[in-house]
């Protein structure tokens, strides 16, 4: 059973799962406020029937651990109690979430409750939106986050109002924090912060700032906050996960990380990549890192540029090669994102090679361009961020001051540049037979 733990609890399947489930969530494979995959997913996952998945949630539901919401999915509430401990471990792990302490102390006790009907929600982003999402440039994520948060706010008939930190029509740019000032001494009766990218200093001027407001913030970030403020993240470290699962199932068996610069997302892609390595019982070094020792983004290049040159780099020193003839061992390239994905496209093409053919190649962010060129890609879930951000404001806002964290998955996207034609047509076969 996938999953298992050494120490192999005894008795029915469902308290196997149960007991399992708790020591991944122990081991921080999912933290609090994380959501869990689907039980359709969990069930396919242990290799056990559905409903004997839905008893082990159930399990993890009633004890606390988990809490389901109907049509967003179920999350961890708060970690299992160490085996052996008594309800009063429990309790004490339910009051911390996760070490979090709680923001009563800084917001609740000058905020009476309000109904998100009648609230005026501040959204402060980094640059201003000025197009619809369809329309935005295809690596801007915020339109996609503010469209979530407005399904939330207005569907209550609460309103929004916006900040830019560039300011165009108001004398230039102000900081993050000078922000959440601003919008705050103007009354708003909440405020959503969108932090998407690795700007510098941001967190830490935004968690500053939110210290002793007379009205609520929710962080959207891009990695978990380790302090008092509720946020909803995107677990980079999970794409990871997802892209190289989804290899080593396709067949892939030699994994390539290509990372042609390095930022702290890319590094939690590539220990995500590792962690699937590991679990599907490889050693880590089985996914290589290229190059091995990168540097920062290099400011204002074009990224498939940049993808382009280090492809043609790892052809010459034969990171990227074709299969000799009749070898099982297939390279599966994971590119940090879907734009040097394309610079590895064009670079192979180049080579004579073809990716779903002679490589496995997969991306992340899903940018428009590859569903033309057929590449597999992890989508994130953008309008999921700023939906869950409106349901933790409405919380806040109804008095529920706790501090909460909820890390939202992508959606993995298979396309053609991860098929192997081979093994397709051995498992059509096997069906057949």
């Amino acid at each position: 059973m996938t999953g298992q733990t050494n120490s192999r609890p005894q008795g029915p399947a469902y308290v196997r799962i149960t007991e399992d489930l708790k020591s991944r969530i122990r081991q921080g494979r999912w933290p609090v406020g994380a959501m869990l995959p689907s039980r359709h997913s969990l069930a396919r996952e242990y290799g056990v029937a559905l409903v004997t998945m839905q008893r082990a949630v159930e399990q993890l539901t009633q004890d606390g651990t988990l809490q389901a919401h109907p049509g967003r999915g179920t999350f961890v509430a708060s970690p299992p109690a160490p085996a052996g401990a008594g309800a009063s471990a429990r309790a004490d792990a339910g009051r911390t979430m996760s070490g979090l302490p709680t923001m009563a102390r800084h917001t609740a006790d000058s905020a009476q409750p309000q109904s998100l009907s009648s609230a005026t929600v501040a959204i402060i982003v980094p640059v201003r939106i000025t197009k619809p999402p369809a329309a935005a440039r295809e690596e801007a994520w915020e339109p996609f986050v503010v469209r979530g948060v407005e399904r939330v706010i207005a569907g209550v008939g609460g309103r929004t109002r916006f900040l830019s930190l560039d300011q165009p029509d108001k004398g230039g740019p102000v900081s993050w924090g000078e922000a959440v000032r601003r919008v705050a001494a103007e009354h708003a009766s909440a405020i959503i912060v969108i932090e998407i990218y690795d700007y510098a200093g941001a967190q830490s001027e935004i968690v500053s700032a939110a210290v002793g407001l007379a009205c609520p913030l929710v962080y959207v970030t891009w990695r978990p906050v380790p302090y008092f403020i509720p946020h909803v993240y995107y677990d980079a470290r999970h794409a990871g996960y997802q892209a190289a699962e989804h290899l080593l199932k396709s067949g892939y068996r030699r994994l390539v990380f290509f990372q042609p610069f390095t930022a702290q997302w890319v590094r939690d892609r590539l220990a995500g990549a590792r962690d699937a390595a590991r679990r599907s019982g490889l050693a880590e070094d089985s996914v290589r890192a290229y190059p091995g020792s990168p540097g920062p983004y290099p400011p204002g290049a074009d990224p498939v540029e940049v993808g382009y040159r280090a492809a043609r780099k790892a052809l010459a020193a034969g990171v990227l090669r074709p299969p000799s003839p009749g070898a099982k061992e297939r390279t599966g390239v994971i590119a940090v994102n879907d734009h040097t994905a394309y610079g590895v496209l064009r670079a192979a093409t180049e080579a004579g090679l073809t990716s779903g053919r002679d490589f496995g190649l997969i991306g992340f962010d899903d940018a428009p361009q590859s569903r033309v060129v057929g590449l597999t890609s992890v989508r994130p879930p953008l309008d999921a961020l700023g939906e869950e951000a409106g349901h933790l404001v409405a919380r806040a806002l109804a008095g529920d001051a706790s501090a909460l964290q909820v890390g939202l998955r992508s959606l993995l996207v298979p396309r053609a540049s991860t098929c192997l034609p081979a093994a397709g047509a051995k498992r059509r076969a096997r069906r057949e037979a």
